[in-house]
């Protein structure tokens, strides 16, 4: 059976106007997309509001391949493995920072590469890469956080190698769903692909009948497209292996690591790569740390709420200590850094209707107004000058329905602006970037926008007009005076 892994798919456009690009020049401002956006995200680690290298936990051994979330009883939960006497373990910390870790139980021996999720009914999935004489995928199913915390699985399944005799693991998390209480999990991982002679990734899909988990049923497919684009586009010779997958603003991305370099002697090469979902193609991130490193493996990012109640993302890398400077080896391990998100959450009331709306940005955000007449709504920018500036805008579907029928377009200063949104089945998101001073942003219907056009045209027209009047009668006045 061929699994067809459909990932969520956007209405994604480029919004601007013609007049727009005279503005931009005028203002010596260069447009940037999402993706750059995002890109600087995951790959500047100096811009952070908070980083550690080398993260170990309280008792001293490395988080290796750390994947956190939120825990539910405050502060954070992550799962990692740690080499102890030669043995791989999968271990359960907890933080309250995001950047220091108290172990608290150990998962499994032999194991490694783990990652958690949280089910829709409350449980929790671990999916761990376990050792035996070669590796296979393990999925543990916990009730509730007390059963996880007290390593207390409802059930434990070992899934079979199906395209590798010898390795199967990294496995990641893309969906998890309960219906009629059978739960269906996709899950990523890599396989040994002997004809490559290199890892390469695979789709999953575990369905589990929750009251019968041992009927659990396990097909896989090979991501053939996804393997070849990193091959061809970016030269990736060697192993295409551990990934995760998770929501930015609305649109989704896996980050990726892959390995420039045949398998042999190649821990200085390896680079991380993001794949845009909506746009079906791979970016390399330029990772830029406080310490020069340059080899980066076992991505992983998660949105959640920061230590100082902000909404934030965490992202974390193992550092391989080849691609480090000699005097700063010890920076190599686990690189956790976070950054936050300040927000602005607005309610619009329309025709007797709520809305929710909020606004991320890096800019001081003020005057928020929503005028129901001329169906606008507007607020101010502003930051230190000539430094970079950001909204993300978030509204609800249904308003963007209700006030303009789904056709907008933005202003910013009064002239038409570049801009880019996406939709999900429940928020519509536009993006848009400029240079700081104080600005005013304003969204309004799009046929505001034909109407500028249109008034500029006909004030083009009036002009040439009266030009076209003044030399007729300027030749009037010379063929009477000849006369």
């Amino acid at each position: 059976m061929v699994i067809t892994f459909s990932f969520l798919l956007f209405n994604l456009k480029i919004g601007m106007c013609l007049v727009s690009e005279t503005y931009c020049s005028k203002e010596n401002y260069q447009s940037s997309n999402f993706i750059d956006f995002v890109k600087e995200l995951l790959g500047d680690v100096t811009t952070a509001n908070g980083y550690n290298y080398g993260t170990k936990d309280n008792q001293g051994y490395g988080l290796h391949t750390l994947k956190i979330i939120g825990n539910p009883l405050g502060g954070y939960l992550g799962v990692y493995h740690s080499d102890i006497n030669d043995t791989f373990c999968v271990r359960l910390a907890n933080s309250s920072d995001l950047l220091h870790w108290n172990y608290i139980t150990t998962i499994e021996l032999n194991a490694s590469q783990p990652t958690i999720a949280k089910a829709p009914n409350g449980a929790y999935l671990i999916a761990l890469e376990k050792e035996d004489s070669s590796s296979h995928l393990q999925v543990r199913y916990y009730l509730n956080i007390t059963t996880l915390i007290t390593n207390s699985p409802e059930f434990i399944i070992d899934l079979p190698r199906n395209l590798s005799q010898e390795h199967e693991g990294t496995p990641n998390f893309y969906n998890i769903s309960i219906n009629d209480n059978v739960m269906s999990a996709y899950i990523g991982f890599h396989y040994d692909n002997t004809t490559t002679n290199a890892d390469e990734v695979a789709v999953g899909c575990l369905t589990v009948p929750l009251d019968r988990p041992g009927d659990w049923n396990w097909e896989v497919d090979i991501q053939k497209e996804y393997n070849n684009k990193l091959r061809q586009h970016y030269h990736v010779k060697g192993n295409i292996g551990d990934r995760d997958y998770g929501h930015i603003f609305g649109r989704t991305f896996t980050v990726q690591e892959g390995c420039l370099a045949q398998r042999n002697d190649h821990w200085a090469y390896w680079r991380i790569f993001l794949y845009d979902h909506s746009k079906r193609n791979f970016t390399m991130l330029n990772i830029k740390t406080h310490y020069n490193a340059t080899s980066f493996g076992n991505p992983t990012f998660t949105f959640l709420t920061s230590p100082n109640g902000k909404q934030c993302i965490v992202v974390t890398y193992f550092i391989f200590s080849e691609g480090l400077p000699d005097r700063l080896k010890d920076k190599a391990g686990e690189l956790i850094f976070y950054k936050e998100f300040d927000s602005y959450e607005k309610t619009v009331h329309f025709k007797g209707n709520d809305y929710s709306l909020a606004v991320y940005s890096n800019s001081t955000v003020i005057d928020f107004n929503f005028n129901e007449t001329t169906r606008t709504i507007s607020f101010n920018v502003s930051g230190l000058e000539c430094s970079k500036g950001y909204c993300i805008i978030e509204l609800q579907n249904s308003l963007i329905l209700d006030l303009w029928q789904g056709n907008y377009t933005v202003l910013f200063d009064g002239q038409p602006w570049p801009f880019e949104d996406w939709a999900t089945s429940e928020y519509t998101y536009i993006y848009l970037n400029y240079s700081h001073t104080e600005h005013e942003i304003k969204i309004v219907p799009e046929l505001s926008c034909i109407i500028t056009l249109a008034l500029l045209v006909g004030l083009v027209i009036l002009i040439l007009y009266k030009n076209k009047r003044k030399e007729i009668a300027q030749a009037e006045d010379k063929s009477f005076l000849k006369g």
